[in-house]
């Protein structure tokens, strides 16, 4: 579907689930999904993703760093997820479109918060800007119309936070969990979206904090060629995404896939003991 001129630009405030809720544009994120699953994407699409507790905790530790979105925190009076009452108050709180976390969970939550405040160059990053800014925007190629959502929008970056595995705070760790999350894409769409709307290029920042102790704070920028893949693949998702979408059909061939393992999986026989 092509965007029309009321669903252009730069907003502040758009609630979650009306920014997720959008079936009219095509996000980062949707565009992962359709390059892997056509079939899987038009199905979000129609019901929406479901809920996954391992987002909760990065969606708590994000709304106490950019004091955005405290409002959509559910606190679940359990210290643990074992009890039949808590896991019902979750899946209510879920239900009602709110992120469920327990007393040890918030706890924790508020632990990474503090190290990213405390953090010299973090705390400095997050002093000045806008929170959860989302991009309305049309694809001049497709006529596809986009959204993105950034968490933090100054006048001179676009900074993303990431909660990060344990063992994620250097460069080289945090490099092979960009690449296996395929983080450029989403990069590249921020940047491309601002470049759309502001009409000016900024360098792209993604902020991490280490989920357990002493929760190591680290900033990273992606090179020119990384970003230049993703942008290539947000291209190709925007022009699979309109070809599908006037042909109204997501369905993938019906056929035997041959598949590779990876390089590390070597055949008994070929080991020598």
């Amino acid at each position: 579907m092509t965007a029309t001129d009321t669903h252009t630009g730069i907003r502040l405030g758009v609630p979650e689930l009306t920014y997720h809720g959008d079936t009219r544009t095509l996000s980062a994120s949707g565009a992962k999904t359709l390059l892997s699953d056509p079939e899987r994407f038009a199905w979000e699409r129609s019901h929406g993703r479901p809920p996954k507790a391992a987002f909760d905790l990065g969606g708590v530790v994000h709304a106490l760093v950019l004091r955005s979105g405290d409002e959509r925190i559910r606190i679940i009076d359990a210290y643990d997820w074992r009890t039949k009452a808590a896991q019902d108050a979750r899946k209510a709180a879920w239900a009602a479109g709110l992120t469920p976390i327990n007393r040890t969970e918030f706890l924790q939550a508020t632990k990474i918060a503090g190290a990213v405040r405390r953090h010299p160059l973090a705390s400095t990053i997050f002093t000045d800007g806008k929170a959860e800014v989302s991009l309305y925007w049309t694809d001049p190629e497709t006529g596809v119309a986009c959204r993105a959502r950034v968490d933090w929008l100054r006048e001179d970056m676009i900074v993303d936070l990431k909660t990060a595995r344990y063992g994620s705070g250097t460069a080289d760790a945090f490099g092979r969990y960009a690449a296996s999350y395929n983080y450029p894409l989403p990069a590249a769409v921020y940047v491309e979206a601002v470049e759309t709307l502001v009409g000016k290029t900024l360098p792209f920042v993604t902020v991490t904090v280490e989920t357990e102790p002493p929760y190591l704070v680290r900033a990273y920028r992606y090179t020119d060629g990384d970003l230049d893949q993703g942008r290539a693949q947000w291209h190709e998702a925007l022009r699979e995404y309109a070809a599908r979408d006037a042909a109204n059909d997501w369905t993938v061939p019906a056929e035997i896939d041959l598949i590779a393992l990876p390089a590390w999986y070597a055949p008994l026989e070929d080991l020598e003991f």
